[in-house]
């Protein structure tokens, strides 16, 4: 047993050991000393503030509650009380006497003394027959025509008299009786606490002076031995302190010191090779995995985070060039004049299919036939071919139904089997992932895109889309404008030709009713004067016989 007492002595940790050792026996005693005290005021402060400081304030409160109900219900004897004193009796005696006495029954079943709950049982008797006869007397004397009755008026002055003033008295004695134990108990207890505050305070102080010493012995003895061992150390570090690494003779003991130069090696081999991963960080080798020296490796940890970070912001690089590139290529096709919506809706799936490396794309435009509204698929394109068909989609059929009326995106990443199939010459295939995007102008929806792909897109790639849908809808937007802006051309030509022949039919007309109104008004003159020679030839003849008969 000595020698292994010896042996540990030998090393710093167990010369560590046993300064400790001691210095937590003296703890030990101290805690325990302590722990000790401190239970004793515990209980002490726990009676005192649980028990016997509400049993005081409860008895008074009981006393008080008492003269109060005494004073009311005398008065109530004599004469009718007002409605507000008789809101305060009825809260007396329905409310604030139970509610006391139930606190004060509670507190009795923690007291210590079997004399006071005895007599505190007892006054809780005459409590209870105080309170039935204060009820009696407000029964008896209900109303100002009760007060006229001398039998009742008799009765309430007895009840009074003989039972609640003669239990007031015993009630009061009772009280007063178990007040004075408990201040004295309450007297005894503040002296006791008192007296254990000062034994805390000296087992302290005893305590502390006995840890002092001990310190000071143990760290003289610690300091002395360690001291002539970290000379050789000291100077190791120096040489790390002002970056020199390479040279360094480290010799390595058996003891602590020893373990620490260990340590310290492998230390400067984690240096060694951070520096190379600087070194490639430097070159733009963002690749290289690096091994941190440990958990708390900061210096590796900032150098990985500073990998990441500039392997990130390369990334995040080629990401905005390639949306760039992306953008302008785009807004060259869109700056251009097309025919109609299927040759734009054509060009621009075919390129956006490839630069995105997406395996199918769909372009379904909004088409409205009178009140009806539904999605014409424009535009469909597959593997390096323009898949032609005819699909018509209702306006709230589907994802892209959804996407209408949601004019949001709608991202999946778990496509059904069932869904749709990309057809290869290797075979068919279920998508992985599908975007919706809507295509709008002025937050009014045009269409939907719908793009395919075995493999998820990237954020920077979702946002590049949604924008192309974006412009997408202002070129389809002015297409649409031009379509219509044609087609109201061509209707307000052929109506023009339409007024024209009309004009030159009403033309023909008119010469034709001019003409047919002078061979009339012709045939009237004509008329007029064979009517006229008709006249003045029967006026010439009546003339010539009223000349004849003149003559006869």
């Amino acid at each position: 047993m000595i020698k292994k007492i010896k042996k540990i002595t030998q090393t710093i940790v167990g010369k560590i050991y046993l300064g400790y050792g001691l210095l937590i026996f003296a703890f030990i005693i101290n805690l325990i000393v302590s722990a000790t005290i401190i239970n004793t005021n515990r209980k002490k402060i726990s009676e005192f503030s649980n028990i016997i400081d509400p049993t005081m304030t409860g008895l008074s409160k009981m006393k008080i509650l008492e003269i109060r109900s005494l004073v009311l219900i005398q008065k109530w004897v004599k004469s009718p009380l007002y409605d507000a004193e008789k809101v305060d009796f009825n809260m007396i005696v329905n409310v604030d006497l139970p509610e006391n006495r139930k606190k004060l029954l509670e507190l009795s079943q923690k007291w210590k003394s079997d004399d006071n709950k005895k007599l505190f049982l007892s006054t809780l008797n005459l409590i209870n027959n105080n309170i039935a006869s204060l009820k009696e007397i407000t029964r008896l004397l209900y109303n100002f025509d009760d007060y006229q009755d001398p039998s009742k008026k008799f009765t309430s002055e007895d009840i009074l008299e003989n039972n609640i003033k003669v239990n007031f008295i015993e009630i009061e004695k009772n009280i007063d009786v178990i007040y004075a134990d408990f201040e004295t108990l309450k007297s005894i207890s503040e002296n006791e606490i008192k007296q254990s505050e000062q034994n805390f305070i000296l087992t302290i102080v005893v305590s502390s002076i006995l840890v002092i010493v001990f310190g000071i012995i143990f760290a003289y003895y610690i300091g002395n031995d360690i001291r002539t061992k970290l000379k050789d150390f000291k100077t190791i570090i120096l040489n790390l302190s002002v970056g020199k690494i390479q040279g360094l003779e480290l010799k390595i003991t058996k003891d602590e010191i020893g373990e620490m130069t260990q340590a310290l090696s492998s230390y400067i081999e984690g240096i060694n090779n951070t520096s190379i991963f600087a070194n490639q960080i430097g070159s733009g080798n963002f690749d290289n995995e690096f091994k941190k020296m440990g958990e708390f490796d900061q210096l590796g940890e900032s150098l990985i985070t500073m990998r990441d970070n500039l392997k990130a912001v390369k990334e995040g690089e080629l990401q905005r060039n390639w949306s760039a590139v992306g953008n302008a290529m785009f807004a060259e096709i869109f700056q251009k004049t097309y025919i109609n919506t299927i040759e734009i809706c054509d060009l621009v799936l075919l390129k956006l299919v490839k630069y995105t490396n997406s395996n199918q794309g769909t372009i379904y435009l909004l088409k409205e036939n009178g009140s009806e509204k539904f999605f014409d698929q424009t535009s469909c394109y597959a593997f390096d071919r323009k898949k032609y068909t005819n699909n018509r989609i209702e306006i709230q059929e589907g994802l892209v139904g959804q996407c209408y009326f949601d004019k949001d995106k709608i991202y999946i990443t778990d496509v059904p089997n069932d869904y749709i199939s990309i057809k290869s010459g290797l075979g068919d295939a279920p998508p992985k992932c599908i975007l919706l995007v809507p295509i709008k102008h002025n937050l009014e929806i045009v269409g939907v895109l719908e793009l395919a792909t075995f493999y998820p897109y990237k954020e920077h790639e979702v946002a590049f889309i949604e924008k192309f849908a974006e412009n997408l809808g202002g070129t389809l937007s002015t297409i649409f404008i031009n379509e219509k802006t044609k087609l109201l051309l061509s209707e307000s030509q052929n109506k023009g030709e339409q007024l024209s022949a009309q004009e030159e039919e009403m033309r023909q007309n008119m010469e034709e009713l001019m003409a047919t109104q002078e061979e009339m008004a012709r045939k009237s003159a004509d008329l007029e004067q064979l009517i006229l020679d008709e006249r003045l030839k029967y006026e010439a003849e009546i003339k010539l016989l009223k000349q004849k008969q003149t003559i006869a």
